[in-house]
């Protein structure tokens, strides 16, 4: 291996760090973790052969049982300049070239982390909100599944993971707390980053778990082990006096975490102090309180205040859903009795809250669940969705949802394992591998029941929320419900003026 320390790297005039080959430049230091498949190894190989202008710099990281004698030469062949390192030496070098070109005065910076299974998404989109409400003056960012969110409200760019690895979640934190000033960041923390250690180095103003239910189970070998990963955020990345927020609903899990060892003092139940009916129309559906509930007790953790009632009622007032989230779609004018709504959920709680709460706000509409499950994830929560969406459904469209390297029809046939065989019958069961097609047969079937039963209908379109592409493969291909939709819409009724 070569002799080369972290001294090689700090003598070079070095203009960027990343972990990405896209993201590769002349001047560029590219970090690569070379895991014990032989094929991290050959995509490595494969992207050097493919580059033509080799003026860049490469640091591998391998294990200590792992040799790479015989593939050293093959690299020298490819990269004329890179080291290889062991974890401790690689992330220290990976922290020291981070600090020179992105620094942070990180006890200066303030930050909310959020994790649990749902709700993660919302909660901080409507934290972030809220903090920007309290104090425009001081600004405060939003990083998660929707992307980047500045204080106007846009999302300003896309995430490849919910919570960044650390070169990532560096540079925006340099971005955002040094180059425009920022006060504070509202983060989803995820299980896989927080096993991961993708957050270290950062310590939490406020953190808070939204719930915990099974998900995730093809990373995390058993449920204690997920749960777990959890509580690293509490246990390891919390200040010293920073509170534990709990929603009120979640008394269980608040007692689960006391078991883990969590200080029972510092754990925090929320809860909403305002009226239901004065808060915005998608904040009154029952999981959705608990959401902002939850949101008010972290900013109030933050910024070391108490929101009076009136107080809580006029901020909820201003704030604004996001796509994908109990997001309600008109079919006018192609029906103006039924309706099709969009969210994320994609787990066996989420779905019930979901589709109960739909219930709750159409309590004399059908309910018609449109669903699927993803490839190449915990494949033991797909019988619990399909017994899941039966109990719940009038009628269950059983599709794909971003399906990657597994066969569509074994995901499907997961699902049914979970379905009664009574369910089976074309009233109530339709099975339609590709997505949109199941939409548009779903819309169609939609008209045709208002015909004949005179009755509305609520199209649940489960899974993929704010997505605006579906995964087949290695491919992502543009794929938006919303727009699938409209433009639905959009062909009957030319259809219907050019008849007329």
């Amino acid at each position: 291996m070569d002799k080369h320390g972290l001294s090689f790297f700090l003598e070079r005039e070095l203009k960027d760090i990343t972990d990405r080959f896209e993201e590769v430049r002349k001047g560029t230091l590219l970090f690569y973790r070379l895991g014990e498949r032989e094929e991290d190894f050959l995509r490595l190989l494969s992207y050097g052969k493919k580059v033509t202008e080799k003026n860049f710099f490469l640091v591998l990281q391998v294990s200590a049982e792992r040799s790479l004698s015989l593939e050293v030469k093959e690299l020298r062949g490819v990269f004329p300049s890179f080291v290889i390192f062991e974890k401790e030496e690689f992330v220290r070098c990976q922290q020291k070239i981070l600090d020179d070109l992105y620094p942070l005065h990180k006890k200066k910076i303030k930050l909310i982390g959020i994790t649990g299974t749902n709700g993660k998404t919302t909660s901080a989109h409507l934290t972030a909100q809220l903090c920007n409400l309290i104090d425009s003056k001081k600004k405060t960012f939003y990083l998660g599944t929707l992307g980047l969110i500045g204080s106007s409200g846009k999302i300003e760019r896309a995430l490849s993971n919910t919570t960044p690895g650390p070169i990532e979640l560096r540079k925006i934190f340099h971005h955002y707390f040094v180059k425009k000033n920022y006060h504070a960041g509202v983060m989803e923390v995820s299980s896989h980053a927080l096993h991961q250690r993708r957050i270290e180095g950062y310590e939490f103003d406020v953190v808070g778990i939204t719930n915990f239910t099974q998900d995730h189970l093809d990373y995390h070998p058993s449920m204690e082990e997920y749960f777990q990963s959890k509580m690293i955020l509490f246990k390891e990345f919390a200040k010293k006096m920073a509170a534990f927020i709990v929603p009120k609903s979640q008394e269980n899990l608040s007692h689960q975490m006391i078991k883990a060892g969590l200080d029972e003092k510092r754990i925090r139940m929320s809860s909403l102090d305002c009226e239901r009916e004065k808060l915005p129309s998608f904040l009154q559906v029952s999981f959705n309180e608990d959401n902002i509930a939850f949101s008010f007790s972290l900013v109030e953790s933050l910024f070391k205040i108490n929101l009076t009632k009136e107080k809580r009622e006029n901020l909820a007032s201003k704030l604004k859903n996001i796509p994908g989230r109990f997001q309600v779609i008109s079919l006018a004018p192609f029906s103006s009795q039924s309706c099709a709504l969009i969210d994320s959920a994609h787990t066996p709680d989420a779905m019930e809250k979901i589709i109960t709460a739909t219930k709750e706000v159409y309590p004399h509409h059908l309910i018609w669940t449109l669903f699927g499950c993803g490839g190449n994830r915990d494949a033991s929560k797909r019988p619990l969705m399909g017994k899941m969406a039966a109990s719940l459904s009038d009628k269950i469209f059983l599709t794909s949802d971003n399906v990657r390297d597994e066969d569509p029809q074994q995901i499907i046939y997961d699902v049914k394992k979970g379905i009664p065989p009574s369910f089976f019958t074309p009233k109530n069961y339709r099975e339609i591998l590709l997505r949109q097609e199941a939409i548009e047969e779903a819309l169609r079937e939609i008209k045709e029941s208002e015909e004949e039963n005179q009755k509305s209908i609520i199209l649940l379109l489960l899974g993929k929320g704010h997505e605006d592409y579906e995964i087949i493969g290695e491919e992502k291909r543009a794929f938006l419900e919303e727009e699938i939709i409209l433009r639905f819409i959009a062909r009957k009724e030319k259809k219907l003026k050019l008849q007329s």
